[in-house]
């Protein structure tokens, strides 16, 4: 019976990180680097901590495993955008988190998922600095970071981590994203072989400012992209295109006061191309037959079949493949540290799917002027 209650004691009573940090005379911060055999905390450190935690039965959260080898065999997946709800985040990215997952299972590893949305800048590095030396996660794949803050802080601090659907730091990380400007000059390219020379892009205007974080990357990269392609063309940029106005209803209505509107017209995104169809479609113009409507960004509406509307000619939704090569990429990072390919960002070409909303020129004859 004394036994049974020392035991019951001794499970109430956890031996704390500061306890083993207090008995050593070092930091906590010593105490989780050493147990995960950094090199960066001298060998007789490391051998005094690990001594003094194995007498103490001290275990960290990560797993005993952990103690003796550094390993936890555990990645973090982070969502790291403060404009966007949790559960946004997690249906607009579900198809890169079950990738993700499925990659690590088949490595042998875990994934510890944060769906907060507001770890963006210093507090946020500080969150996942802890998960590192205390959790145990031995790196990160953060999803889409439009800021620095939250990346510099892990760099810093010497964590691994790959940015998904985005762009690493300039001054040094990895990122695994789609060549957004190529994007553009795929549909411009697409629209041109199809007879189209009054081609306009929408790519910018319907993006409020409260979102404009979130898709930085491509609201940059796709109007580059549409200009470059159209002056490959030979062709200049509809006037117009870039007017700051956010409503695609009005937008549309000063394009088509012009005297010669546009035969094709590019969106941001294929819901962007949905809420133009229903405008045209109010003008009595029909798709494609008197306009061909194309979108750069996939957010699951493409392949939707209306009674009234077309599908939509869009760039397919890459967020799989990103996900597996920015899961690979983590692991090598975690892995073999040393090799210099792990270190190279991995930029995916985009793939245009042809479908219902886009078709020849109505006027090719005098769209050829």
């Amino acid at each position: 019976m004394k036994a049974s209650t020392s035991r019951q004691s001794q499970g109430r009573t956890r031996v704390t990180r500061e306890q083993v940090a207090k008995r050593a005379g070092v930091s906590g911060g010593t105490v989780s680097l050493s147990l995960r055999g950094d090199t960066r905390i001298k060998s007789s450190t490391r051998q005094l901590v690990q001594m003094i935690a194995k007498e103490m039965n001290y275990r960290p959260h990560a797993s005993a495993g952990a103690l003796a080898h550094g390993k936890t065999y555990t990645v973090g997946l982070v969502f790291s955008n403060p404009q966007f709800s949790e559960d946004v985040l997690a249906a607009k990215y579900a198809p890169a988190v079950m990738r993700v997952s499925r990659e690590l299972s088949y490595r042998n590893y875990h994934m510890n998922l944060d769906v907060r949305s507001a770890v963006e800048g210093a507090k946020g590095s500080r969150r996942l600095s802890r998960m590192f030396n205390e959790i145990g996660v031995e790196g990160f794949v953060v999803i889409h970071s439009p800021g620095s803050a939250l990346l510099d802080g892990l760099k810093d601090q010497g964590v691994p981590f790959v940015v998904l659907d985005g762009k690493p730091p300039r001054d040094g990380g990895v990122g695994v994203y789609v060549d957004e400007r190529r994007s553009a000059e795929l549909a411009v390219e697409h629209l041109v072989a199809m007879g189209h020379r009054r081609i306009a892009s929408l790519a910018t205007l319907s993006v409020p400012d409260s979102e404009q974080l979130v898709v930085g990357h491509r609201m940059e990269e796709f109007p580059r992209g549409y200009f470059q392609a159209m002056a490959k063309a030979g062709l200049p940029a509809f006037a117009g295109w870039d007017d700051p106005c956010m409503n695609l209803a009005d937008q549309l209505e000063k394009l088509w006061l012009q005297p010669d509107p546009p035969t094709g017209l590019i969106t941001y995104d294929d819901a962007d191309a949905r809420r133009v169809i229903d405008v045209l479609m109010r003008r009595g113009l029909t798709v494609p037959r008197d306009v061909s409507v194309v979108a750069l960004h996939d957010v699951g509406v493409s392949e939707l079949d209306y009674f009234s509307s077309p599908t939509i000619t869009c760039n397919a939704d890459l967020q799989s493949e990103m996900a597996a090569s920015a899961t690979d990429k983590l692991l090598q990072l975690i892995e073999d540290p040393q090799n210099d390919q792990c270190h190279e960002s991995v930029i995916m070409q985009p793939q245009l799917i042809v479908r219902k909303s886009s078709g020849p020129c109505p006027s090719p004859d005098l769209n050829s002027q």
